[in-house]
């Protein structure tokens, strides 16, 4: 099926490899690169139906008058769901993808186990050069809280279920056929945060989630678990934390510890006092990092059966906002 032309920006991306991985299924000269700030020449905006992209500039899409389709080539749709510039008959296609979802899970896991095997103390002791045994506890006295139980929340709930983590969900809507306890709507959040040692962020950023950890949130996590003190998680999206709210709480012993991977401000600037907060991992969102020969596949085969007639499938509800 010919998709005709296709516009890739991909932000700060390089944009190399989708190019090259692209060219498997679009032919070389209908694959339009824009930087996401400069657009293509008029004739060629008009013949664009579908486009590629992450993290453009406001009004950029209004450049295209016969956009069918924007496929977002990371698993957040924040950056596309309430924009003005896209016509709302414009569809949005999220990313679900087994390996972004495989890398998503691999980062929590690893995040969880850090925290409950006191990893970072273990760091302090060997910077000093001081073998320091600490008591350990075992994964089933742990509670892990999933703030999110989609795709991705599912995932990580597998993989930290076969290591016998306590395990428990919070949804929006009920998950009857879950294989965990899974909490659902704003009435029951409370009662997941107070059975939360560890607390992992999983949403979509949402007119609801921005700022949902903030101090009130920390404030309500268990403080009686075998940890000693909750610890906090984010995968999501840097708009679901207040970070003011995270240094207070990281700073004053609410929080024992957290690990963020994304932030309101990317890169996070050298002088921001996050870097500097104790008992925190702080990664360069990488947790879904992937390549672009992982997901361009599916991505536009997916618009391949779109422009046959076919549903598209991980359509965004853009009401909703994911």
């Amino acid at each position: 099926m010919d998709l005709g032309k296709v516009v890739l920006t991909v932000g700060d991306w390089s944009p190399g490899g989708w190019i090259e991985h692209l060219e498997r299924y679009v032919s070389r000269e209908d694959v339009i690169f824009s930087d996401g700030v400069t657009p293509p020449e008029p004739d060629i905006c008009a013949q664009v139906k579908y486009a590629v992209a992450w993290k453009t500039p406001d009004g950029f899409f209004s450049h295209f008058p016969n956009l069918e389709a924007v496929l977002s080539t990371g698993a957040g749709v924040d950056h596309l769901a309430r924009r003005p510039d896209l016509a709302p008959g414009v569809a949005i296609i999220r990313v679900i993808d087994p390996d972004l979802t495989g890398r998503v899970t691999a980062w929590t896991v690893m995040n969880v186990i850090a925290h409950h095997r006191q990893a970072l103390a273990y760091l302090d002791a060997q910077r000093d050069a001081q073998w320091r045994p600490l008591p350990q506890s075992s994964a089933p006295d742990v509670r892990v809280g999933l703030l999110g139980y989609g795709e991705l929340g599912q995932s990580a709930a597998k993989v930290l279920g076969l290591l016998g983590y306590d395990l428990a969900g919070w949804a929006r809507t009920p998950k009857p056929d879950a294989d965990i306890a899974v909490f659902a709507g704003w009435d029951d959040l409370d009662a997941f945060l107070a059975r939360t040692d560890i607390l992992v962020c999983l949403l979509p950023l949402t007119d609801a989630t921005r700022g949902i950890l903030n101090s009130d949130l920390f404030g309500k996590l268990a403080q009686d678990g075998i940890t000693g003190g909750p610890f906090v998680i984010n995968g999501g999206r840097g708009g679901h934390q207040i970070e003011s709210d995270l240094l207070e709480a990281l700073t004053n012993g609410t929080l024992k510890g957290a690990s963020i991977d994304v932030f309101e401000e990317e890169p996070l600037p050298s002088d921001n006092p996050l870097w500097r907060a104790p008992n925190i991992l702080i990664t360069p969102h990488t947790a879904g990092m992937s390549a672009p020969e992982a997901l361009l596949g599916n991505m536009v085969q997916n618009l391949i059966a779109f422009a046959s007639g076919e549903t598209l499938d991980n359509i965004v509800d853009r009401e909703a906002g994911y």
